[in-house]
């Protein structure tokens, strides 16, 4: 079954604090949240690199044990998302997939693997 205003790639415009979000959630991935909890959290992570550092978009159904992130429930994807944007602005798209073998998830922020 399909989100309201749902495209076939899966993709549903959503509000995101104030702004318009494109999250694309092919029904691969809306099957997976359902059979496990209901629930996708988002949040970001910073890595040291030899570069310097890099900010990664993390997707679970679980609630990750971090206290400190505060996740902002958004309605409209299909399944109970949640957000920690860390003081970020929304970005303009989300894509949400399932990596290979179907069993992790992987979360685009403007179509990049990390937040820009």
């Amino acid at each position: 079954m399909k989100a309201a205003n749902t495209d076939d790639r899966g993709a549903t415009t959503i509000e995101v604090t104030g702004k318009a979000v494109k999250v694309t959630a092919p029904e691969s991935v809306r099957d997976f949240v359902r059979e496990h909890g209901g629930k996708l959290y988002l949040w970001t992570t910073v890595h040291g690199v030899c570069e310097g550092r890099v900010t990664l978009l993390e997707a679970r159904t679980e609630r990750p044990s971090d206290a400190s992130l505060v996740f902002e429930p958004v309605v409209g994807a299909g399944f109970e998302l949640l957000i920690a944007l860390a003081g970020r602005r929304p970005p303009e798209e989300l894509v949400l997939e399932l990596g290979r073998g179907g069993r992790k998830l992987k979360a685009y922020w403007n179509n990049w693997a990390y937040v820009n």
